[in-house]
């Protein structure tokens, strides 16, 4: 059996579209009712049993990043992303470098959801024979912005067939929540060599070319959301986002003090 006590989280974007619109803080610093944002994904991971995190950075986040979590009862590595041109792949290629289980969680810093969805990760990877990346995926996505959603095409089995933003048909939306085997670390050897920007689903593509097995695990009916914009942000607050951050919020305040 599996056991997972590690975690990446990417956190090494420009939050470019919050900066164009006045938000001064880089986009994991932001609040969100109080909390910031990058304080929803770890805690959350944390109340699952992640004991470790990998944080990838980029040098406005690093120093900052490093002060805030310092707080949190848990054991944390920081790996600089001098190049976030390269995109979120490239950031994932320098964290798995560093990754010492058979398998670990991964997250986007940007997404807030409930335990229920990595817990649905963990107990699914327990059940399959075989895997190598398993997608949390949402058939009927109420909190984003599907237009803008990275969009998952998988066959009735829940084998991935194709992702990206740009699919025309598509089963599932990509919640920003996989677990992951580190035998991937072949794959991004292998990019890392041959494409200077890497995206995420650039890996996952990858690996559907060479056979990996890459499922997506139903998680529809599960509270989560992104943020990306500043309309995300001011929804997250008061609209109709505000539904998860309660959700999420109440969940990780059971279990740690927030530091200011």
């Amino acid at each position: 059996m599996v056991r997972v006590k590690e975690a990446i989280i990417l956190a090494g974007g420009l939050g470019t579209r919050l900066l164009a619109n006045g938000i001064s803080r880089p986009k994991p610093l932001v609040r969100i009712k109080g909390i910031p944002l990058i304080l929803y994904p770890v805690l959350t991971l944390k109340s699952v049993g992640i004991r470790k995190f990998t944080i990838v950075a980029s040098r406005s986040t690093f120093t900052p990043l490093k002060r805030l979590l310092k707080e949190i009862d848990a054991s944390f590595e920081f790996i600089l992303n001098p190049h976030v041109e390269r995109e979120n792949g490239y950031s994932f290629t320098l964290a798995i470098k560093r990754i010492e289980s058979e398998a670990f969680l991964l997250s986007m810093s940007d997404h807030l959801y409930t335990r229920s969805i990595p817990r649905k990760l963990i107990e699914t990877s327990r059940t399959m024979r075989k895997w190598h990346i398993l997608i949390a995926g949402d058939r009927r996505p109420g909190y984003i912005d599907v237009d803008e959603a990275t969009k998952i095409l998988a066959d009735e089995e829940g084998s991935v067939k194709a992702i990206g933003k740009g699919l025309e048909y598509f089963t599932h939306i990509d919640t920003g929540v996989f677990l992951v085997r580190k035998s991937v670390e072949e794959i991004t050897d292998l990019l890392e060599k041959t494409k200077y920007t890497i995206k995420f689903s650039d890996i996952i593509t990858k690996a559907i070319d060479l056979g990996y097995r890459v499922k997506v695990v139903d998680v529809t009916g599960y509270p989560w959301t992104e943020i990306d914009t500043v309309e995300d942000l001011v929804d997250a607050h008061y609209g109709r986002r505000s539904i998860v951050t309660d959700v999420v919020s109440s969940e990780i305040g059971e279990i740690a003090w927030i530091p200011e």
